[in-house]
């Protein structure tokens, strides 16, 4: 979850809800938009991505980009990072990170932050067997 300066909340998060998933017995990485004052104004399901959740969303300083982080519950090597138009809710980008480290332990996000150019930086914690 995080907040713009106007106060608008965007949420990552999956849902296993037939009505907004194209695939059964896999959930569907999620994204909502709320404005000021409770009032929802769009949300995208990101389907077919392989991926089971946004676990981290970051507006940038401006509040018209959502950065959305996303993992999968199965280890994976591979960050993916969508970024959102806030206004509508339509992709913009997509790109990939490898996150393992010099011994083969992955890597889950734990902080983003986004510059005034738009640089993500974000903070990894490793997971050990």
């Amino acid at each position: 979850m995080d907040r713009d300066t106007a106060g608008n909340i965007v949420l990552g998060g999956w849902t296993s809800d037939s009505t907004m998933k194209t695939l059964y017995n896999t959930p569907d990485p999620i994204m909502l938009f709320i404005q000021l004052g409770n009032q929802y104004l769009w949300g995208i399901s990101f389907t077919g991505v392989n991926f089971d959740r946004v676990s981290i969303v970051k507006f940038n300083p401006t509040g018209s980009l959502i950065f959305a982080g996303f993992e999968q519950a199965i280890l994976a090597n591979v960050l993916t990072f969508s970024v959102v138009n806030s206004t509508n809710g339509n992709l913009i980008n997509n790109f990939r990170v490898s996150s393992s480290n010099a011994y083969g332990k992955f890597s889950r996000m734990n902080q983003m932050l986004v510059d005034s150019s738009n640089n993500l930086y974000v903070a990894l914690y490793e997971l050990r067997n």
